[in-house]
């Protein structure tokens, strides 16, 4: 009885509810796109991102600081705290807490879309990835902000 208790009470002051849905993520993401000026300021900022990061050699998939792909881009920025380039599209890790982290995706604008891309708004949203809306776990993530 003595071990249930102490069981049930670290249960409640950790937490064990579920990690929110994704019309939950998809409502954040959206909030997140307002608040950093709209769909045409990320759509904009995207047309300058691309092509800065498409201009380098990339030795890893993670975007670091002196990468300066990013640097005067705050409404990309303010998507998401890790960012991954690939040719096409930038994978953008949100990360609330240890249990609800998930990944975006910034794509290209001057290219099509590909045909498992869910639309957020604008060029932003989801890709499935074998059957998985949010995409899987990176190796080695990198920082901006």
């Amino acid at each position: 009885m003595k071990w249930t208790f102490q069981i049930a009470l670290c249960l409640i002051l950790v937490g064990c509810e579920a990690p929110p849905s994704k019309e939950a993520h998809v409502k954040q993401v959206q909030r997140a796109i307002v608040e950093a000026g709209g769909e045409a300021k990320i759509l904009n900022e995207s047309r300058i991102l691309f092509p800065r990061c498409s201009a380098k050699v990339w030795s890893m998939p993670g975007v670091r600081r002196e990468d300066r792909c990013f640097e005067g881009l705050p409404g990309i920025q303010s998507l998401g705290d890790v960012f991954y380039y690939e040719p096409g599209h930038v994978r953008i890790r949100v990360h609330n807490s240890h249990r609800d982290t998930y990944f975006i995706y910034l794509l290209n604008a001057e290219q099509p879309p590909p045909a498992n891309f869910e639309r957020i708004a604008g060029n932003v949203g989801f890709i499935k990835r074998n059957g998985v809306a949010n995409g899987g776990q990176a190796a080695a993530p990198a920082t901006v902000k």
